[in-house]
């Protein structure tokens, strides 16, 4: 009996062994796909970060072309109005200009006519008498 409780003794170290062996390789193949999930995850987390920076600076660039665009729209915008301002004054201009001028034409005109009415009383009327 004493031997078979050896025997039982060292079947159990055995065993105990054994698992201690399973359980051994079991955390280490745990740890290596544990270490390999983290580098994996770290990697991933680098291209994110890499991805996220690009975008930032896409974002950052397309933020100061919008910035120029729209300065350069202001520009277009206040030279416009200029241009009608200046093309408002111009009409307003002309058309004191056009006065001015239709004025100094009546006035022409009225001097012209003095001068032919004149003209018409100082000449002999012979033309109108009958022949």
């Amino acid at each position: 009996m004493k031997r078979e409780l050896r025997f039982a003794q060292e079947k159990a170290d055995n065993n105990e062994r054994s698992k201690g062996s399973e359980l051994s390789a079991l955390l280490t193949r745990h740890n290596r796909e544990m270490a390999d999930l983290e580098d994996l995850l770290r990697g991933k987390q680098r291209m994110i970060d890499e991805l996220t920076s690009r975008n930032d600076d896409k974002h950052n660039d397309m933020e100061q072309l919008l910035r120029a665009k729209e300065e350069e729209l202001e520009i277009f915008k206040a030279g416009m109005d200029q241009t009608l301002l200046e093309l408002s004054e111009m009409r307003h201009n002309n058309t004191e200009t056009d006065h001015v001028l239709e004025a100094q034409i009546d006035e022409l005109l009225l001097d012209q006519l003095k001068k032919l009415t004149e003209i018409i009383g100082k000449a002999p009327l012979d033309f109108l008498s009958p022949c």
